[in-house]
């Protein structure tokens, strides 16, 4: 059974037309319009019919979203979230942003990304027409970041054995939440922060070269 990766998507900036192309896109989907409806098939969205060898099968949608399978859900003026296999649909949210950004050059998102067990979490920012900063903390970096961070984990860990006891595991889900949370979440909005604050000069020292 595939890992679930779940995904945020926000537009931080996005203008009027730009919603409204996300929106046209949106309409795509099947069951879009449908009463109650809110998860719907990520291939979809990019306007072509499913074949045998195209979207909806393996490798196309391996190619074109970056992962097996694709379910794209909460879609709004804000933004929208997925739920994918075993990787983060990068191919097809920047789909998804680059038709934004076609009519809306200025667009702004942010990604953030958490698979289920978590054996990777991170965040990546998108605008200028691609991806551009990001972070990305695997399993074994957080483990080893929260054993250094918390006494009490470190008293219910076996550095023999290397294993947990049972109350060991329970606090280090509960300190798994807290580093996403706050670490993954937090590092991000600085990074957006840093982004927006900076913007001009960073126009003005582009038109300088």
């Amino acid at each position: 059974m595939a890992n679930h990766v779940n995904t945020s998507v926000s537009f931080n900036r996005i203008s009027e037309a730009g919603q409204k192309r996300f929106q046209e896109l949106c309409q795509r989907l099947d069951g879009w319009n449908t009463e109650g409806a809110y998860s719907f098939n990520m291939h979809e969205i990019f306007g072509l019919e499913e074949s045998e060898d195209g979207p909806g099968s393996y490798n196309w949608n391996i190619e074109n979203m970056g992962a097996k399978w694709c379910y794209m859900e909460d879609c709004d003026d804000d933004g929208f979230r997925t739920e994918s296999a075993w990787s983060v649909p990068w191919e097809g949210i920047d789909y998804v942003l680059t038709e934004i950004h076609k009519v809306d050059p200025t667009v702004y998102a942010t990604v953030v990304y958490e698979d289920e067990m978590p054996n990777f979490v991170g965040w990546s920012t998108w605008h200028g027409g691609t991806y551009d900063e990001g972070r990305e903390w695997l399993w074994e970096d957080m483990e080893s970041q929260m054993l250094e961070q918390h006494e009490d984990l470190r008293e219910q860990y076996d550095e023999e054995n290397e294993e947990f006891t049972d109350e060991g595991r329970e606090l280090l889900w509960d300190y798994t939440r807290e580093f996403i949370d706050d670490v993954v979440w937090e590092t991000m909005d600085e990074e957006v922060h840093w982004f927006f604050t900076n913007e001009e000069e960073m126009k003005a020292e582009e038109n300088a070269l």
